[in-house]
């Protein structure tokens, strides 16, 4: 499926004939310097964003574990897991088709064994794009703006920690403790799942989100199946703060949660699992850039 998008997605760029534009001719140091990949291929990422409103990125992520010492195992503990992806956006109004509107379709492929599940052991996994295997939908949302941005409607199967709990400052390490809050049950890679958002943001430094989302933490990956095992719901509001502290800027975000389904109490009875009608939690996070290089 995914070679067959990539295929129309160089169709959809016309050809150049010999009476065409001039193509120029792409050094070693553009080939390597380009922000993306495709514009090797006379420009085809840019292309395709401003005549259709279409933008795409193809990523493939690779790992390398191997645990030393305490966990579960340190013979042979080598693992190597692996994400490719298909991310695709569409500008409506670029398209032609209604102002205000994104339209966003991602395919995952993950494989290779989790580090966690076979070697050490950990709670929250200790690698971001830790899973087992899979092929899937991760998502597929539309979103509208409305009064020049200051509040927008986001509905579909989607990544809930993007919206919130996303500590961006945390996404430069691989450690998945590092960019979500673990005890936040949201639906999360690799169990995106359906919902809707909405957000506003009525001055440049306040800006507050409210979401409701399927209540099973593990995912349903399908429509059909979000309708026939519906949990919760998961509903979750975050205000946020921006400032600027000497000039460098920073954040401050509160979070309230609400989830509806029963969950398996072990911090009650470890020995007897009884379970938890519904649970709910607050939170709270700040970020501060402290050095930015003077240009």
């Amino acid at each position: 499926m995914i070679v067959a998008l990539l295929m129309v997605l160089c169709l959809c760029v016309k050809a150049p004939s010999a009476q065409g534009a001039y193509i120029p001719e792409l050094s070693v140091e553009d080939f390597v310097t380009t922000d993306h990949f495709s514009n090797n291929l006379w420009g085809l990422h840019d292309k395709l964003e401003e005549k259709l409103g279409l933008s795409f990125e193809i990523v493939y992520l690779q790992d390398m574990f191997w645990n030393t010492r305490g966990g579960m195992n340190t013979k042979d503990s080598g693992e190597y897991p692996r994400l490719m992806g298909l991310y695709l956006e569409l500008d409506t109004g670029k398209a032609g088709l209604w102002e205000n509107g994104t339209v966003f379709l991602s395919f995952e492929h993950h494989a290779g064994h989790s580090p966690t599940g076979r070697n050490v052991g950990d709670w929250q996994t200790l690698d971001g794009m830790d899973a087992d295997r899979f092929n899937q939908i991760s998502e597929f949302w539309y979103k509208h703006t409305f009064f020049d941005n200051k509040l927008w409607l986001k509905q579909g199967k989607m990544e809930a920690n993007v919206d919130f709990s996303a500590i961006e400052t945390g996404l430069e390490f691989i450690n998945s403790s590092a960019g979500l809050i673990p005890t936040i049950p949201i639906p999360s890679y690799p169990d995106q799942d359906w919902g809707a958002v909405i957000g506003v943001e009525p001055i440049e430094w306040f800006g507050c989100k409210f979401g409701m989302y399927q209540g099973d933490i593990d995912g349903s990956r399908s429509i059909g199946h979000s309708l026939d095992n519906l949990r919760g719901p998961m509903m979750i509001v975050e205000p946020s703060f921006k400032y600027s502290l000497g000039g460098l800027p920073g954040s401050l975000n509160i979070g309230g949660w609400w989830n509806g389904r029963n969950f398996e109490a072990y911090h009650r009875h470890p020995g007897r699992h009884e379970n938890c009608d519904k649970a709910w939690g607050f939170y709270g996070f700040a970020q501060q850039l402290l050095w930015k290089e003077r240009k």
